[in-house]
C-alpha cells in the first residue's frame, strides 16, 4: 500500500471486509485456535469491545456486527499509515473507504465510514 500511496500516486483506498469471513468467524470463536490467535487478537478485541452493543442496537448478526466493526478499525488503521499521513502533509488529495461484501448477495453495502483529504 506504502508503493501504491507513495509512487503510484494511488488517491482512493478502499478497504473490504467479507461477511462469513473465515477470520471474523475464528475471532468469535470461543475456543482457541493455536498460531492463528496471534493473527485474530485484534478482531477478537474489536468483538469484545463492540459486538454487544451493535448486535443490541442494530440487530445484526454477531459475525457480521464483527466484519463490520474490523473494517472501521482497519480503515482507521489505514490512515495512520506513514505512507498515507505523509501524502496527506504533501496536500495530495485521497479518500479512504470502508465497504462490506456478501457473498450470498453479491452487494458492497457502504458501512459510512469514509475519510477523505482535499488539497488546499
Amino acid at each position: 500500500m506504502q508503493y501504491a500511496v507513495e509512487a503510484l500516486k494511488v488517491g482512493n483506498i478502499i478497504v473490504r471486509g467479507q461477511y462469513g469471513c473465515g477470520g471474523v468467524q475464528g475471532a468469535i470463536a470461543t475456543s482457541g485456535l493455536g498460531l492463528i490467535d496471534n493473527w485474530l487478537r485484534r478482531a477478537r478485541r474489536d468483538a469484545e469491545t463492540y459486538i454487544r452493543t451493535l448486535w443490541n442496537y442494530r440487530g445484526v448478526a454477531e459475525g457480521a456486527s464483527v466484519c463490520e466493526v474490523n473494517v472501521i478499525e482497519q480503515v482507521v488503521n489505514v490512515c495512520h499509515m506513514t505512507g498515507v499521513r505523509e501524502a496527506w502533509r504533501r496536500g495530495e488529495e485521497s479518500r479512504v473507504d470502508g465497504l462490506t461484501y456478501g457473498l450470498e448477495d453479491g452487494l458492497l453495502p457502504v458501512l459510512g465510514i469514509c475519510v477523505t483529504v482535499r488539497s488546499r
